[in-house]
């Protein structure tokens, strides 16, 4: 079952000198603490809203309200009077349309709508691909044998494909091979033609001092894989012993993975260098 779509917000920021603004003094002048409670309380039902709006036109909602703050009706009347006139909400947006709000609750709440808006086309767009890779669209229905239309559009670009190469190329190139194009991968661990066993040598290096280190990690083995393409097994091997032995040196890169060698690679080398020059014990060699 799909999970419900969410509005509003769960919280919102409340500064710690909000006390001092001069809106919320003007209320607690007034009102005394019950003003701040007010303020408070309608900042909470406004971020529940989906657009950060809350209509108070009708008499049952006032009355809630004026439950919520723990205060009268007629209380509460004299409250939003007081709100309005020294600015804790649009009001404009109340005289028209009864509606609590200001541009300050607006900004801040676009700034969480907007993101999630973002994350939900993301998400979608990674469904949308899922949903349409070979792997999830047979070409065929195993039990029959039967030929499906996906099987008849693959097979089409397949014989599209073959007759440009047979023709040296074409004006349709792009036409005919686009998803290649779109759903460009970025490269595995394997794809940089490099032993499991050299990856793993690397990791047993990092693991002296990062026993948790996870050899699945994909992302980790990715990282080791591309070192040992650029620099070479024994090269690596020699900047990982380097990297283990400066752990916790004072100023030294803190590097526990594969993954945080390579992109502390240029810092590490800088260091050793440096440390180097100054007559240290490290002593920089052909590795880096």
């Amino acid at each position: 079952m799909a999970r419900p779509i969410k509005e509003g917000m769960d919280y919102y920021p409340h500064d710690t000198d909000s006390s001092n603004d001069e809106k919320i003094e003007a209320l607690r002048a007034i009102h005394g603490n019950d003003g701040y409670v007010f303020y408070f309380v309608m900042l909470e039902r406004i971020y529940r809203t989906s657009n950060a709006e809350l209509d108070v036109s009708d008499a049952e909602t006032r009355q809630i309200l004026a439950r919520k703050v723990a205060v009268t009706n007629e209380k509460f009347e004299e409250m939003i009077v007081t709100a309005i006139k020294y600015g804790c909400f649009d009001k404009e947006m109340y005289e028209k349309k009864c509606i609590l709000t200001s541009n300050g609750i607006k900004r801040r709440s676009n700034v969480v709508f907007e993101k999630r808006l973002s994350m939900r086309v993301n998400y979608g767009n990674r469904v949308s691909d899922i949903e349409t890779t070979p792997e999830t669209t047979p070409e065929t229905t195993p039990e029959m044998g039967v030929e499906t239309p996906q099987s008849k559009v693959k097979e089409s670009k397949v014989k599209k494909s073959k007759d440009l190469a047979a023709t040296g190329g074409g004006e349709t190139a792009l036409e005919i091979i686009p998803d290649l194009l779109a759903n460009k991968k970025k490269k595995k661990w394997n794809d940089f033609g490099v032993e499991a066993k050299e990856i793993n040598s690397i990791f047993a290096i990092v693991g002296k001092i990062n026993p948790h280190l996870n050899y699945r990690n994909t992302t980790q083995r990715e990282a080791a894989a591309e070192l040992i393409h650029v620099h070479g097994i024994e090269n690596m091997k020699k900047v990982a012993e380097v990297a283990v032995s400066l752990y916790n040196k004072p100023y030294a890169p803190a590097i526990t993975t594969p993954y945080q060698l390579r992109d502390k690679y240029a810092q590490l080398k800088a260091f050793v260098e440096k440390e180097s020059n100054k007559g240290g014990k490290i002593v920089i060699g052909s590795e880096f």
